[in-house]
């Protein structure tokens, strides 16, 4: 199981929130996927055949965009 967090300034509300939910819960091998508004971050477990690309071309086409890692 692999982790990862991404941040988007544009989660601002519990709708935002079951958006972003929602649209990476439809990339294939994604198990968990938690959102905290407060924070802009989103938390995800997955295993293969998702892929951090994947799941930020999800939030992307979602009208989510993830902020630059640092």
């Amino acid at each position: 199981m692999k982790e990862l967090t991404l941040k988007s300034e544009d989660i601002h509300c519990d709708s935002c929130a079951s958006s972003v939910s929602k649209a990476i819960s439809q990339v294939e091998g994604v198990s968990s996927v938690r959102v905290d508004v407060p924070s802009k971050t989103v938390h995800i477990e997955y295993d293969s055949p998702a892929d951090e690309a994947h799941i930020v071309g999800a939030m992307d086409d979602a009208g989510f965009d993830v902020a630059p890692r640092s």
